[in-house]
């Protein structure tokens, strides 16, 4: 009311106000009047309600948090992650063969230029040389000394063989050789056949029958054997 009555104040009456606005409308295509709100149905008719047919039961979807994020990140379900591969699993009895990678498989070519023949090398070989001429030449007695008794000490072991070999052959006896030979081979393991097998065993049957404490029945008719295969040892 107060806005109505600062408008009236400044423009006149309400019957002015719609005056001007007609003549303004004429002029310009400016509607004079406010289109009244749509229609809306009675509270008595009551609308459809379309309802979306339910698949399964309705799950809430929560925020997630960072337990579930770790969760999920971290702890997968088995029914997701599947192993599809086949592992391949090999025979540890079979070994296969190391295939060793030369220079020329691994570079495409052999090196051109060797790596050991730098300045560096070179002067290190020369100065190890250097070294090893120099201490030869200040123990010099001291190798020749141990090279020395290292000639005798051969010359020692050499003679005490030939020694026993010559004293070996001073008490050789061509007789006792011989004799040893035909005791070694009269002495030697024979291999035992089957027949003899069979004899030996039989021998020893007949040998400690006696020893048992069985006592075989006697019969007066004579008992035949049930099969053919079946005799006995007299």
């Amino acid at each position: 009311m107060i806005n109505l009555r600062k408008i009236s104040s400044i423009f006149g009456s309400p019957g002015n106000l719609t005056k001007s606005f007609r003549n303004l409308s004429l002029s310009t295509n400016i509607p004079t009047s406010i289109a009244p709100p749509p229609l809306l149905p009675p509270a008595s008719i009551p609308v459809p309600l379309v309802e979306k047919p339910r698949l399964g039961p309705i799950a809430r979807q929560e925020m997630p948090t960072r337990f579930s994020l770790i969760n999920e990140l971290y702890a997968p379900s088995v029914y997701e992650f599947r192993v599809t591969i086949k592992p391949e699993i090999k025979d540890p009895r079979i070994v296969e063969e190391v295939k060793c990678i030369s220079k020329k498989d691994k570079y495409g070519s052999t090196p051109p230029f060797n790596y050991r023949n730098t300045i560096m090398h070179i002067r290190h070989r020369k100065i190890k040389k250097h070294h090893r001429l120099k201490w030869i030449k200040k123990n010099l007695a001291a190798i020749k000394y141990t090279r020395l008794r290292r000639n005798i000490d051969k010359e020692k072991a050499f003679r005490a063989e030939i020694f026993a070999a010559v004293k070996e052959a001073e008490n050789f006896s061509a007789e006792k050789y011989v004799d040893d030979v035909l005791n070694s081979i009269d002495k030697a393991p024979k291999p035992i056949s089957k027949e003899d097998n069979l004899r030996n065993t039989i021998r020893l049957i007949r040998k400690y029958r006696s020893d048992t404490d069985l006592v075989t029945p006697e019969f007066d008719d004579p008992v035949e054997p049930v099969h053919q295969n079946v005799f006995r040892i007299k």
